[in-house]
């Protein structure tokens, strides 16, 4: 049975007091391995850096009290200090040399004054020589001193109040350590041992009297300073012990690590509570103990986290992250938020209730180790070759990161709104947002309190006093402490106005028409509103009317508003009575300054008279009446008012108006017939006009009256009046025509035609007598047909019942023939070396309208004074048809030579053909 040693100690010091007085000096941040920091852990939390260091998996991290962060190889024998930023300060490597292989496994401690204290182990334990080493290091790396000791550890080092330093080794030993001894000898290290008779599963905690309590087996012991038991007790036979805290009471709490129980133990050590192995739970992990009296259990499967209270050991509450398991044990902020690493969610943060606040999955811990914490509430957790920093970041956040108003009309106050949103596990009070400039002003009421995770909008506004860009900043403080600076940005803009009409003009109207015009009064802002304080409309000539307007009931007195971007429009009507350019001018008063104006400019036009330009009776017997017609039309768009019709000239009294039309007014399009009467009183030409009155601009339209007074007999007119010309070639004939035209009034008896010449003749003999009525013609055909060259006259002699008229034709007739015309390119040969052919091209060019017929060529060959025949280019012989050129065409063709001596020579060429010109041959 085991038994139980009690020894009374008097006095009580703090169980941390040999440790740094630092945000996280050890493993389990104190002496009595509570687990609970001090500082508060991030709310809303960021990656501040992931560095990597190490070989493998990492170790326990700590903290100094400058901030530096230390963490052992653990799968080497290095100790790493790395800056608060994550960079590596240094490095110490272990001492003990091959063939051992050292493995600082264990995590580093720090003493007050700032000496790291580290145990090894190693993979070789000899009988003769089974020591590690024990290692106090100086802050910046290097060796203080080292001791070797029975056994190497993987637990850290505790310190008592004394600087009483205390290690367990694997060899079952307590060590209690001097930190002042190695001033006088290694061997002065070590105040005392003690053999704790099997293997412990923790580090040595220190209680409230500042003695080591160890658990090795399943047994829990607390050692006097020389290494003598005050108790030593087993309340779990054959279930080892594992995790062990100490709270403010002196009481222990401990877990087994084969069956998961927990138990609670007194300062005198008497069993406050156990409870049995829970199998849904399965084996916790080291415990933590909150300052309420809860304490707070991993399972190391099934990913559950347990609540006990401290003095019954009843259960709280239990929680399950599924998904994974949680690989190391909790601790505490001091706000009594709970951090864990899960397998599979990372990091993370849940509330003292068990509620998730968050988490990092992207952190992944090193199974066992336990995260530790920086004074401004950095998380550090170790990892695979990788050490973590998880910070605070920005509580709140502010958008959009730039609150731009735009525009903003100036004297006008202009609201916008802006998001705070809270990034948070925890509530955040908006304590205070203040302007730096005395035109931005906030509209919400604060403070203003943001649950976890939530987001509220506020309104702020504007009011500017003058154009041009406006920045401002906005200072939002919160309960936090965190400040973020919004920037505000505007630009203050005036009232703008325009003004258009349509139609832009009032075109061309008549007088006395009314027309009307839209004026469009435009706010072109997007941001202000126009206020039209009065418009006034003023003609450059006097009007019958003014202004009309369709303005809405309630802008229908001034001054009204017109919203941004939108228009106010007002119809402006007129009617002119005088000829001439006028023009509308439109002003408005508002608040964009100065009057605006615009103008819409017409013209009054006079109505446009058009008609008959000239009317011809042609010939009308003397005495006798044609009527014709003549027209009158309205060329414009206005109204036009005829006054008057009247007959000039000095033969108006031979023309007359055969009714007076009653329709006096002809509208846009309209046209007016008008009957004239022509009656000649004698034989010639009559001219007279006809005068039409109006109001148009000219008033007076002109039409031209013609007519011309025959005598009441027959008139012969022949045409060609004097000679008809008719050319043709020999053999061939040509026709030509004469018309007889009977130009009076009377019937035209034709009752003979007669040619004296017989190279003339009538194509077609007609039948006589032949009667033309007056106005009417009749065509003779005259052929020409004569037997040689030559020029040949003849007179055709009408007879008829016209004794007046000349009845005669003079008929000249010509006969041309075909001329040839030759010319040679080159025309000469030049120098040729003898025996050589030498070419030159001959063309024969008719230029006259006859067939030319090549009967024969010709080439003499002439050289050294003797002349001989070349054979034909052309094959033309006696029974080969002529060639024809036609009138205007020519005919070429080569003639090639070769000189046989040296010498001039030369080649004539001969045509023969039916050419009336001598010179048919070239040289």
């Amino acid at each position: 049975m085991a038994s139980l040693l009690t020894f009374s100690l008097s006095g009580q010091v703090s169980a941390q007091s040999g440790l740094a007085a630092s945000s996280w000096p050890s493993a389990r941040h104190d002496s009595q391995l509570r687990g609970r920091a001090l500082v508060n852990g991030p709310s809303a939390p960021r990656i501040r850096f992931a560095t990597t260091v190490g070989a493998g998996a990492l170790g326990d991290p700590v903290v100094g009290e400058d901030g530096t962060v230390y963490v052992s190889g653990r799968v080497d024998n290095k100790l790493y200090a790395l800056t608060p930023a994550g960079n590596l300060k240094w490095t110490f490597a272990g001492h003990i040399p091959p063939p051992k292989q050292e493995f600082f496994m264990a995590p580093p401690a720090i003493m007050r004054d700032g000496t790291l204290l580290i145990a090894s182990t190693d993979t070789i334990c000899t009988k003769d020589k089974p020591g590690e080493f024990f290692y106090a290091i100086n802050p910046d790396g290097t060796l203080r001193w080292k001791k070797e000791l029975e056994g190497g550890t993987v637990f850290a080092a505790n310190v008592g109040s004394n600087d009483s330093i205390y290690v367990v080794t694997d060899f079952c030993w307590l060590y209690s350590l001097d930190p002042r001894g190695y001033l006088a000898s290694p061997d002065t290290i070590v105040n005392w041992r003690t053999n704790l008779r099997a293997l412990p599963e923790n580090a040595a905690a220190i209680n409230l009297s500042d003695l080591p309590v160890v658990v090795a087996g399943d047994t829990v012991m607390t050692i006097l300073r020389y290494g003598s038991f005050r108790f030593k007790r087993n309340y779990t036979p054959g279930d080892t012990l594992q995790g062990l805290v100490v709270d403010e009471a002196g009481n222990l709490y401990l877990t087994t690590r084969d069956h998961g129980r927990v138990l609670s133990v007194s300062a005198t050590g008497a069993l406050r509570w156990l409870r049995e192995p829970d199998a849904s739970f399965g084996i916790p992990a080291l415990p933590a103990l909150g300052d309420d009296g809860t304490l707070y259990l991993t399972s190391l499967q099934g990913g559950w986290l347990l609540a006990l209270d401290t003095s019954t050991g009843a259960e709280r509450w239990r929680k399950q992250l599924p998904g994974g398991d949680f690989i190391s044990p909790a601790v505490l902020d001091a706000a009594g938020h709970l951090y864990a690493v899960h397998s599979t969610e990372g990091l993370v943060c849940l509330a003292a209730d068990g509620t998730l606040r968050w988490s990092r999955p992207e952190v992944r811990g090193s199974p066992g180790t336990s995260p530790a914490f920086g004074a401004d509430g950095t998380i550090y957790v170790s990892g695979d070759r990788t050490l973590y920093a998880i910070g605070q970041s920005s509580t709140i956040q502010v958008s959009p990161a730039v609150l731009e108003f735009g525009q903003v009309c100036l004297n006008t106050a202009t609201t916008t709104a802006f998001t705070i949103e809270n990034l948070s596990s925890d509530p955040v009070v908006i304590s205070s947002i203040i302007s730096d400039h005395p035109a931005l002003s906030l509209i919400s009421p604060l403070p203003r309190t943001l649950p976890p995770h939530s987001e509220d909008t506020l309104r702020v506004a504007l009011v500017l006093s003058r154009t041009g860009a406006f920045t401002a900043n906005l200072t939002i403080s919160s309960s936090s402490g965190e400040q973020v600076i919004l920037p505000v940005t505007a630009e203050g803009v005036e009232p703008q106005i325009a003004l258009e009409a349509h139609p832009p003009d009032f075109g061309e109207i008549c007088a006395g028409e009314e027309v009307s015009a839209e004026v469009f009064i435009i706010n072109p802002s997007a941001t202000c509103s126009l206020r039209v304080d009065s418009f006034a409309v003023a003609f450059s000539m006097t009007p019958r009317k003014g202004l009309a307007s369709e303005q809405p009931a309630e802008a229908a007195a001034t001054p009204f508003f017109i919203a941004p971007q939108d228009t106010f429009k007002l119809i402006i009507s007129t009617v002119q009575n005088s000829p001439g350019a006028f023009e509308a001018k439109v002003t408005v008063w508002s608040n964009a300054g100065g009057p605006k104006e615009i103008k819409i400019p017409g013209t009054v036009v006079p109505p446009k008279i058009a008609g008959t330009d000239t009317r011809d009776f042609g010939r009308v017997p003397v005495s006798q009446t044609r009527t014709d017609s003549v027209l009158v039309w309205n060329d414009g768009r206005c109204e036009l008012k005829i006054s008057e019709f009247l007959l000039r000239g000095p033969d108006s009294a031979s023309f007359a108006l055969a009714t007076v039309p009653p329709q006096r007014t002809l509208q846009a399009g309209d046209t007016l017939s008008l009957r004239v009467t022509f009656t000649p009183a004698r034989a010639g030409i009559h001219v007279a006009q006809l005068l039409v009155i109006s109001d148009a601009e000219p008033d007076t339209l002109v039409i031209e009256l013609r007519g011309t007074g025959v005598p009441p007999g027959p008139i012969m007119v022949l045409g060609p009046p004097d000679t008809l010309v008719l050319k043709t070639c020999l053999t061939d004939t040509t026709t030509g025509y004469i018309k007889i035209r009977n130009v009076g009034a009377g019937d035209l008896i034709i009752n003979s035609v007669l040619i004296d010449n017989p190279a003339f003749a009538l194509a077609v003999r007609p039948v006589f007598p032949i009667k033309i009525q007056g106005s009417e013609e009749y065509q003779l055909a005259i052929r020409f047909a004569a037997p040689a060259l030559g020029e040949y006259r003849g007179l055709l002699t009408v007879s008829s019942n016209d004794t007046t008229s000349d009845s005669t034709v003079e008929l000249i007739g010509r006969v041309n023939g075909p001329e040839a015309r030759l010319s040679a390119d080159p025309s000469a040969y030049g120098d040729v070396c003898v025996g050589t052919p030498a070419t030159s091209h001959v063309c024969i060019k008719n230029p006259t309208g006859c067939e030319l017929l090549i009967d024969r060529i010709v080439f003499i060959f002439t050289e050294g004074g003797v002349a001989r025949l070349l054979a034909p280019e052309l094959p033309l012989t006696a029974s080969t048809p002529p060639i024809v050129i036609s009138p205007g065409d020519s005919l070429c063709f080569p003639v090639s030579v070769t000189p046989g001596t040296a010498g001039s020579f030369q080649v004539e060429v001969r045509v023969v053909s039916n050419a009336v010109n001598a010179d048919t041959s070239i040289t």
